[in-house]
């Protein structure tokens, strides 16, 4: 029904599974997401995102970091999707129910937000912890 309907954008998103259904390709079940960080002194973090973050990304991984200054930034390197928290998953909407946009096979897992939460504080902690052991 996508595929025939007269929403641009789901019909595009129809075709290509209908594509991969026919070709007998998998499904899609991950997606690359890049986290990037960079600590100047002990005093500033800045943490790059892909993708259209909620603020409550930036609000969480700052408060783990609260130890010093980190400043957290959506749209680096790629603007694959909004990304939604666990919360606004559940509560569906705009911003949960356009993945379709990107070509994405479904909703982004609630549980992206507390691996991409954990994995830039851990990142933001090794980065420290190196600077640490190298500092003259």
């Amino acid at each position: 029904r996508a595929a025939a309907g007269k929403d641009p954008w789901k019909a595009r998103w129809g075709k290509r599974l209908i594509d991969l259904s026919e070709r007998q390709a998998e499904l899609p079940k991950r997606m690359p997401f890049w986290i990037q960080a960079i600590t100047i002194g002990r005093d500033f973090t800045a943490v790059g995102l892909d993708g259209e973050v909620f603020v409550e990304y930036a609000l969480e991984i700052e408060r783990a970091l609260a130890s010093s200054r980190a400043y957290v930034f959506g749209y680096s390197n790629a603007s694959l999707a909004y990304i939604p928290t666990a919360k606004a998953v559940a509560e569906g909407g705009y911003e949960v129910d356009v993945f379709y946009w990107w070509v994405l096979p479904s909703r982004i897992s609630p549980q992206a937000e507390r691996a991409i939460v954990d994995a830039a504080v851990t990142l933001v902690r090794e980065l420290r912890s190196e600077a640490d052991r190298i500092r003259l």
